[in-house]
């Protein structure tokens, strides 16, 4: 059945995490932990750019922290702490896949700034990405914005519909609403959320947002529900509150964009520090395209990054529940002490409260 939550009950559920009954089976029996809950990601490694591959369960440490993520001033995020934790949790599993099936959003900005680099580039290369990546099980939908989203594709798993919905995109003379975009693919991701597949979404933008109507709604920071200005703690929509509903479905977002042309009018675009924190927030990346050329080259990134990944479970201690686990690669040294690897490691993450 088809979820859709408001936004307000959307945050409210941000520190519950996709939690399954936490059971180990063995060859004595079946042993039922009663003080702990099962935590799944979808992970992906890198080093120096490039995935890593080979990684076994025994390499794994899932470490609780009291400290949240915060984003950094090189607009980087410290994908994991360098030296070993004192507490890790107990690794469940690692499963190294090719990749399992996915449920893949196609987002294309085709407002009238987008005109120059939509048909000669971005275009072409998603529809040879498509075709690069595509499996039986996958599923795909594509989307457009500008003043406001259309549905060019509905969800299928004929690609050759995907790449006609594709090829017939045209840009048109409208501004973007790019952050209003993404909250609404955030709830679209929820209704396909499946335990056994992988959601993704892949924008492509020159980054403008200057047509926002979450920009003029006003929650309140402690309850998430709608408020009025009179109220202290009451807030606009921002970045954070796109990771907190995206982390609900376990989306990962991706965006290629093109802001590298564009150095005019900061003010009317989601900046370079929020486009970071988004996609390393869950688990994507940003690929940004310094000329229009090299869009085909981005999207061969995200190909690259999409056949590697691992499944890994972790029993998260009810202690535990609220703060933030972070995931770590390394090996046991002669003295017993796990050594964490220099690794980036990727996976959708939680704020903190």
């Amino acid at each position: 059945m088809k979820k859709i939550l408001h936004f307000g009950v959307m945050l409210c559920l941000l520190f519950q995490p996709a939690l399954a009954t936490a059971q180990n089976h063995s060859q004595e029996g079946t042993t039922i932990r009663v003080d702990v809950e099962l935590v799944v990601r979808m992970v992906t490694v890198e080093r120096k750019g490039m995935a890593i591959s080979g990684i076994k369960q025994e390499n794994w440490r899932a470490c609780p922290t009291e400290t949240t993520t915060k984003r950094s001033k090189k607009m980087k995020l410290e994908e994991q702490p360098k030296t070993p934790c004192a507490n890790p949790e107990e690794i469940a599993f690692s499963n190294e896949f090719n990749r399992p099936p996915v449920n893949l959003l196609f987002i294309d900005d085709n407002s009238a700034s987008a005109r120059a680099h939509l048909n000669r580039f971005s275009k072409p290369a998603q529809r040879r990405f498509i075709r690069t990546i595509s499996r039986t099980d996958d599923e795909f939908s594509v989307w457009t914005m500008n003043d406001k989203r259309s549905v060019v594709v509905p969800w299928t798993k004929d690609i050759e519909t995907v790449r006609t919905g594709i090829a017939s995109i045209e840009a048109v003379d409208n501004n973007t609403s790019l952050l209003d975009t993404l909250y609404y693919a955030s709830e679209e991701m929820l209704g396909r959320d499946n335990e056994n597949r992988r959601n993704m979404v892949i924008v492509v933008t020159d980054t403008f947002d200057q047509s926002r109507e979450l920009k003029r709604k006003l929650i309140d920071s402690a309850s998430g529900t709608p408020c009025t200005a009179a109220s202290a703690s009451c807030r606009t929509v921002g970045v954070d509150d796109l990771v907190t509903a995206f982390a609900l479905s376990n989306t990962s977002i991706y965006i290629v964009d093109f802001a590298g042309r564009f150095s005019d009018k900061p003010q009317l675009r989601l900046s370079q520090e929020d486009l970071e924190f988004l996609t390393a927030m869950t688990g994507g990346r940003r690929l940004t395209a310094e000329k229009p050329n090299e869009a085909g080259e981005k999207f061969d990134k995200i190909a690259e990054l999409f056949g590697k990944m691992y499944e890994v479970g972790f029993y998260l201690k009810k202690g535990n529940k609220g703060k933030e686990v972070i995931l770590q690669v390394g090996e046991t040294d002669e003295k017993g002490i796990f050594r964490p690897f220099d690794y980036d490691i990727w996976y959708t993450r939680q704020l903190g409260r």
